[in-house]
């Protein structure tokens, strides 16, 4: 196997792509081998920096790079990704999409369905899963001491730029349904209440009950500061309770004792503790190397993406106005 990094080409350059996905493939160890664009100057700019060939034609870059990339990496506006999927998945390359990979739970069904038949691995970029402080959470939830979670409940707060609930749902706080998801499993039934005292200006509640019976309430808005806290969640068992505030902090409490806390040192100038890393942009590249290279189970699969859009469409219908 080669010890270097994994070999892919990237479709996308824009400012997410730049300031983040970029970083965090380079961090992860990755060879860009190819860039693919709109427009060839765009793919040329950032071709440059990674000795990389640039591309204007999707479909040319994948006849051409075929013993020369082990994977796609896309990185494209929300509703963009399933013509330039379908093609990789043809193409017979594992594929690595940013999350959401399509705002409709139809579509991932159309693409899953042709991701199955081509027995192709797509992995969906939710990194929060790779963070390091809610993996560690998880790990603590799945314990015997635990006991067994029995209540989770969340906080997500975004910030303006999304102005309607459904835009808000399916492109942002798909992370928080996520997150859900990956903490406690399926969730079986939703109840959901919106508020939304002038336009553009939104708060919603969400009441889950999981499939293992447990419950859940979540908060969602999009009133709150960027520069505050935006997140955190809390899991309680059966006497322990575990929380992560603001995506970096895992804090482990249990009767009698005093409680643990895991949060990076920041004075340390380390990859361990970049925004990339914390975040859990590296660690799931990293994930998705593994996937590709050593055949692991993929933890965030397009499966995962489809019933995480899925049940960002339950609460959208739950919180719809009855007539």
């Amino acid at each position: 196997m080669d010890e270097r990094g994994l070999r892919v080409a990237v479709v996308g350059a824009g400012s997410h792509a730049r300031t983040t996905i970029y970083p965090a493939l380079l961090a992860a160890g990755y060879q860009i081998q190819a860039v693919v664009t709109q427009t060839l100057r765009t793919a040329e700019a950032a071709a440059r920096h990674f000795g990389a060939r640039a591309y204007d034609d999707l479909d040319r870059m994948l006849a051409e790079v075929a013993g020369d990339v082990e994977a796609i990496v896309l990185v494209l506006p929300p509703d963009g990704y399933e013509a330039p999927l379908t093609k990789c998945i043809a193409a017979g390359f594992p594929v690595y999409c940013e999350k959401p990979v399509a705002l409709h739970a139809a579509s991932l069904r159309r693409l899953e369905s042709v991701r199955a038949q081509a027995g192709v691995t797509v992995m969906a970029g939710y990194m929060k899963r790779f963070a390091p402080a809610y993996q560690r959470a998880r790990d603590l939830v799945v314990e015997t001491a635990f006991g067994g979670a029995t209540a989770y409940n969340a906080y997500w707060g975004m910030g303006p730029g999304f102005h309607n609930f459904d835009v808000l749902l399916r492109e942002n706080a798909t992370h928080h349904l996520d997150l859900a998801r990956f903490m406690l499993g399926e969730v079986k039934d939703v109840a959901a209440i919106a508020f939304e005292p002038e336009q553009a200006s939104l708060a919603m509640a969400v009441l889950l009950h999981f499939e293992s019976g447990a419950v859940g309430t979540l908060q969602i808005n999009n009133n709150s500061a960027w520069d505050h806290d935006n997140e955190w969640i809390s899991v309680t068992g059966r006497g322990p309770v575990v929380l992560v505030d603001n995506v970096d902090t895992c804090i482990y409490r249990l009767p009698g004792q005093g409680e643990q806390r895991w949060r990076p040192n920041y004075t340390l100038p380390a990859l361990s503790t970049s925004s990339l890393m914390v975040a859990g942009f590296v660690g799931a590249f990293n994930h998705f190397a593994e996937v590709v290279r050593a055949g692991a189970p993929c933890q965030s699969d397009l499966y995962s993406a489809l019933r995480t859009m899925e049940l960002a469409e339950q609460v959208l219908a739950a919180a719809a106005p009855r007539a």
